[in-house]
């Protein structure tokens, strides 16, 4: 079954990667811990702590202190613990300064796929169109439930209707936050795809 959500992130590392198995082999999956940096709703950096999950050699394993970009699947299994998996093709040593955390929080891109469960349209009233579309998705395999907020990209009020409950959908966008109250992930959507058929 495919994975129903990637991730591209910029992560400062918090702990030295170690293998999955007490048993050494020349490529394995190694766990290591680091912060996805995240916005508050003033746009400060929130760190969200993450496990990362890697499949390479010893010799290429993730280090403490040290700042990675990352591409692969993004998970949160049952624990609730944010999970990223990637592989060695996947992975960049960007530094071992420290970074920005303002430059770079909110900053993670997410693709997704996933069936609506609610959806509401904000500021209908606003005559100058500024609507906001909040969709609620949920995901196959151990994938958060995400809250997307279209705002500049929500559809014209002619295009509501096709927008409905149990309706497939592809969004791409910034991981910016979470709700405090859900403790589910957000996404700032800048593009999306309506699907009239198939269900999870």
């Amino acid at each position: 079954m495919p994975n129903t959500a990637f991730i591209s992130a910029i992560v400062p590392t918090t702990a030295d990667a170690r293998p999955s198995l007490p048993i050494p082999k020349f490529v394995d999956w190694h766990l290591t811990l680091a912060d996805l940096v995240l916005q508050d709703d003033l746009g400060a950096p929130v760190n969200e702590s993450v496990h990362v999950y890697g499949y390479t050699m010893n010799n290429h394993k993730l280090a403490r202190g040290r700042i990675y970009h990352l591409y692969g699947p993004f998970q949160e299994p049952v624990s609730g613990q944010a999970m990223i998996r990637h592989d060695q093709t996947a992975q960049s040593e960007i530094g071992t300064h420290s970074i920005n955390r303002q430059e770079i929080a909110g900053k993670a891109s997410i693709s997704s796929y996933g069936k609506v469960i609610a959806f509401e349209y904000n500021n209908v009233h606003n005559s100058n169109g500024q609507w906001n579309l909040t969709v609620i998705a949920a995901h196959e395999l151990a994938i958060p439930v995400i809250i997307y907020w279209f705002g500049y990209y929500t559809p014209e009020s002619a295009q509501w209707k096709y927008i409905r409950h149990d309706l497939m959908m592809s969004f791409s966008g910034r991981l910016v936050g979470k709700d405090p109250e859900t403790g589910r992930f957000i996404v700032n959507v800048i593009d999306y795809t309506v699907h009239k058929t198939c269900a999870i």
